[in-house]
């Protein structure tokens, strides 16, 4: 099997070897290949093996997957290329196992037999002797004599066949078949290369239907969404933003009020201007629907975008808008409406509560979260965070006893999309700590979306 191993190139690191056909990469750790960065989703990509190629298929990500710089939803991936998943970068090495050099499995015995002289044929038999004519027939019969008999002609005599030839000797000619008897049609058939041929053919056929089938259902089942998009950035572009504001769901309005859903629009021209939308893949996520594509402004500037929607009461409405790179948000905006940079999250420090006891002091911080991704689910929406803090000492100096990942997290379901996420950290300060201004820094990795975002907390001791 053709080896596949990835260099990493933006962190140093030992290179993975791929040993399966199939991996996933990915940030959860149930992943096959698991890289903890906050840019790469929980299942990000999956690498496979297809013939002697290695391919790499996004798992709709949300910081999406490059080669050599460029996005692809699926590719092949080539040895010394550099493969991205958000801003996690390796370079590609493959191997393949050293094909066999036919030329040199001829064996001695072989080339003795091919040096050979080839052996004369076997002499032609001498040709049979010839058949004596048959006797003039009789005189016809005069009237009331009795008719003559005509005797039957003398057999031809038995000529032996020729003596086989010797296992030395040369194989001879074969005889050709005996010719049909005159009026009677020829014997027909088929090769085994026309059933062959004509099996291909239709299994062929039969996966084409089946193809056809599947993409009809899907473009089917994902039209009346894109009509609904496509109607919104017509109301866009009439500068009619009641009715496109309207178009989008009660949890993504939670998240965006219409002045801020105005400046994101005249963030980019494929909205604002916009000439043309294609969505060139189209996928269904439990009940929502996913339209990724481009969309081309009248000045011909082209982004990569997708919309998200769910049906809402009966009728389809667009849950998120994400485009591909945007890291040039107004302020304010959710990462649903866009937002891929760590600023989407919004983190505030609700309290800071110290108390002393026995072994020293206790020190309880609560921060609030806003800004994070929210997947419809069924009836429900789901969110994943994820809670780091690192403690600082007075000297600046980090903390290791105070400074812990995955401190706690968030993925529970809600019946309705939360506005907002609430954590808890307790910091037992031990009273061999030196006293002076500490720092907790807290970072929030948003899974959904695949965005971080670090927030510090200074409080005194004692």
């Amino acid at each position: 099997m053709p080896t596949l191993r990835l260099i990493p190139t933006t962190t140093p690191g030992p290179p993975i070897m791929v040993n399966k056909e199939t991996v996933v990469v990915g940030r959860d750790p149930a992943c096959d290949v698991v890289v903890t960065d906050g840019s790469v989703s929980r299942k990000h990509a999956r690498l496979e093996l297809r013939g002697e190629l290695w391919y790499v298929i996004d798992q709709a990500s949300a910081n999406g997957t490059f080669i050599d710089s460029q996005r692809v939803s699926e590719a092949a991936v080539r040895d010394g290329q550099e493969l991205r998943f958000g801003a996690v970068a390796f370079r590609i090495e493959t191997e393949t196992a050293p094909r066999r050099d036919l030329s040199a499995t001829l064996s001695r015995e072989d080339a003795a037999t091919m040096a050979q002289p080839i052996p004369a044929p076997f002499p032609a038999p001498p040709p049979p002797p010839p058949v004596p004519p048959p006797p003039p027939p009789p005189p016809l019969p005069g009237a009331g004599a009795r008719p003559a008999v005509v005797p039957s002609p003398p057999a031809a005599p038995h000529v032996p066949p020729p003596p086989p030839a010797s296992a030395s000797a040369a194989a001879p000619l074969r005889a050709s078949p005996p010719a049909p008897p005159a009026g009677a049609a020829a014997p027909k058939g088929r090769s085994p290369v026309f059933w062959a041929g004509t099996g291909c053919c239709g299994c062929l056929t039969l996966v084409m239907i089946i193809g056809a089938l599947i993409g009809g259902f899907l473009y089917w089942g994902t039209e009346e969404p894109a009509k609904i998009v496509r109607a919104q950035l017509q109301e866009i572009k009439g500068g009619n933003f009641d009715a496109a504001y309207a178009r989008l769901s009660e949890s993504y309005k939670g998240r965006i009020s219409q002045e801020e859903f105005v400046l994101f629009v005249a963030a980019h021209p494929g909205l604002r201007d916009n000439a043309d939308a294609t969505f060139s893949s189209r996928r269904r996520v439990n009940n929502a629907v996913v339209l990724a594509g481009t969309v081309a402004s009248t000045s011909g500037e082209r982004e990569e975008v997708a919309f998200e929607l769910t049906k809402e009461k009966g009728e389809w409405k667009i849950t998120a808008i994400r485009f591909a790179g945007d890291v040039s948000i107004p302020e304010g905006l959710s990462p649903e409406a866009g937002g891929i940079g760590a600023s989407a999250l919004q983190i505030e420090t609700k309290s800071v509560n110290k108390e002393s006891n026995a072994s020293g002091h206790e020190v309880v911080i609560e921060i609030r979260v806003r800004g994070f991704g929210v997947t419809p689910q069924n009836d429900e929406y789901r969110i994943d965070l994820v809670e780091d803090v690192e403690t600082f000492g007075p000297d600046g100096a980090s903390i290791a006893s105070l400074s812990q990942k995955r401190l706690s997290a968030l993925v529970d379901p809600y019946p309705q999309a939360p506005g907002h996420a609430d954590f808890k950290a307790t910091l037992p300060i031990a009273s061999t700590y030196p006293s002076g201004a500490y720092r907790a820094r807290f970072t929030i990795h948003d899974g959904v979306n695949g965005t971080r975002k670090t927030h510090d907390v200074p409080f005194k001791v004692p």
